[in-house]
């Protein structure tokens, strides 16, 4: 058997000790720096982890690399970006330039509906200013500039108010203006920003007039109103005391005398009532052609002139008789003429042309401040009264005047 410590010396027993005690002492202290390693390492990595941005700055390959990337990229989204806004930014640019290209219109268009007054084409009627409609006494109350034909230029300034410019549709030698100059002076009133009548002679619905004045103000952009009146084609045939229908009579055809080819064979009719507007001094020709084309020679035939008005004056007569009656008559001027057998009906239906002053001419010599019932009532009996102001009230000169005038009156 061999003893574990016999035989061996100091030294040995020492270095034996030595190496025993050494695993004892050693695990102790390897455990303790496992242990402590954990606790100790962690905080001074976490102290010393700066260093990594330091070893980062200075590794200068990786961020020259990555610079570079970072600018490719950079320089790719730019040119991405510059198309992209471009294109977004070309929208709004559109939208400033069209506004900025729309905006003067617009403004144009607010500056019309602001500046340009309105104008009315107001139909006169056919003479009597009673028959002007209420539509246009409105108007032309209401209008800044009339301007009026020649023959209603008096019919304007009844109804016009203090501030407004009436305006005769004339040149300096008192002829009235062409179609052409009537619409300047319209349009230039217009323009002015006045509300503006054109007041226009007869039926210009019926005339063909209302299609140059309307034409006219289209091509200016003007805005307007039509204000239709009483036609003279019903107006003066029910003055002058008939209708225009009635007994065999059921159609009426109305012609422009002007007109220089006329259907005269589709004209006679017995059963029809022929209006020749304007064709008041052409009463004979026009019986001798309806009597060329087969009318019957004994056809009533009437012709008004200044129909509706106290010089309203009615010839009656034949298709074969008219023009001996009408050289005897000695009438001229503007008018219509009426064929067909309803002019029979003016020995029951004349109210006008039978009142008991009419065709009179009564002088009132009055003050114009106390004539105005007796003129209503004159013409109310058809009377023309003209209005002469020979008297006037003024203060005396002298006490002596008073005293003879009274003198005079006692005696």
């Amino acid at each position: 058997m061999t003893r574990t410590g016999a035989g061996k010396t100091p030294a040995a027993k020492k270095t034996a000790a030595k190496k025993t005690a050494a695993p004892k002492a050693a695990a102790p202290k390897a455990a303790a720096k496992k242990t402590a390693a954990p606790k100790t390492a962690a905080p001074k990595a976490a102290v010393k982890k700066p260093a990594a941005p330091k070893a980062a700055a200075k590794k200068p390959a990786a961020p020259k690399a990555a610079a570079k990337k970072s600018a490719a990229t950079k320089a790719a989204a730019t040119k991405t970006a510059a198309k992209k806004p471009a294109t977004k930014k070309a929208g709004p640019k559109a939208e400033v330039e069209a506004t900025e290209v729309e905006a003067p219109a617009a403004s144009a268009r607010t500056r019309r509906a602001t500046v340009h007054g309105r104008v009315a084409l107001v139909a006169a009627g056919p003479g009597d200013p009673e028959l002007l409609t209420m539509r246009a006494v409105r108007l032309l109350q209401a209008a800044r500039a009339i301007i009026a034909d020649a023959d209603v230029i008096e019919l304007g300034r009844l109804h016009a108010s203090p501030e407004a410019e009436v305006v005769a549709a004339v040149d300096d030698a008192g002829v009235p203006l062409g179609q052409a100059a009537r619409s300047a002076l319209v349009v230039e009133a217009a323009r002015a920003g006045k509300p503006t009548v054109r007041l226009i002679s007869g039926d210009p619905v019926l005339n063909g007039s209302l299609l140059d004045e309307v034409t006219a103000l289209r091509r200016a952009r003007l805005e307007f109103e039509i204000a239709p009146g009483v036609s003279e084609a019903t107006a003066i045939p029910a003055y002058a005391g008939f209708g225009l229908t009635g007994g065999r009579t059921r159609q009426v055809r109305i012609v422009d005398a002007q007109e220089s080819q006329i259907p005269w064979a589709e004209l006679v009719d017995a059963k029809s009532t022929v209006i020749f507007l304007n064709g008041a001094d052409k009463e004979a020709d026009i019986a001798d052609q309806l009597v060329a084309a087969g009318a019957d020679a004994a056809t009533p035939i009437a012709v008004t002139r200044r129909g509706t008005t106290v010089d309203q004056r009615t010839l009656v007569s034949t298709l074969a008789e008219i023009r001996t009656v009408a050289k005897a008559a000695r009438q001229a001027g503007a008018g219509i003429v009426v064929v067909g057998q309803v002019v029979e009906q003016r020995d029951k239906l004349d109210w006008f042309e039978v009142k008991a002053l009419f065709g009179w001419r009564v002088l009132i010599p009055r003050t114009q401040d106390h004539s105005e019932s007796v003129l209503d009532l004159l013409r109310g009996h058809g009377a023309v009264p003209v209005e002469v102001p020979t008297i006037s009230v003024e203060p005396p000169r002298t006490p002596q005047q008073i005293d003879r005038a009274v003198h005079g009156l006692v005696q």
